[in-house]
């Protein structure tokens, strides 16, 4: 197991993350990543949209997601698949 834990650790994204998701839209299927480093730790995160609205229902305000997470630190490598919502 890869051990992560620090309260001080300063995440750095290798790009601007803020602007990925409205860069690429909300389609099903659709994927992209982001990756995070701090000294010899890289955190990599894949996500693929598994769910959106349709055009028509004003009462959908969030997108279902799935997402693999690794931790990779030196020739340590912990992978975990996730799922998840995002919207209101």
């Amino acid at each position: 197991m890869v051990n992560l834990s620090c309260s001080t650790c300063m995440w750095t994204p290798e790009r601007d993350h803020t602007l990925i998701p409205y860069s690429i839209g909300f389609y099903l299927g659709s994927r992209y990543s982001e990756t995070y480093v701090w000294k010899d730790v890289t955190i990599g995160i894949d996500f693929q949209i598994t769910s959106v609205c349709s055009k028509n229902d004003e009462d959908c305000e969030g997108t279902d997601l799935d997402a693999t997470l690794t931790a990779k630190r030196g020739a340590q490598v912990q992978t975990l698949s996730l799922a998840g919502y995002s919207g209101c």
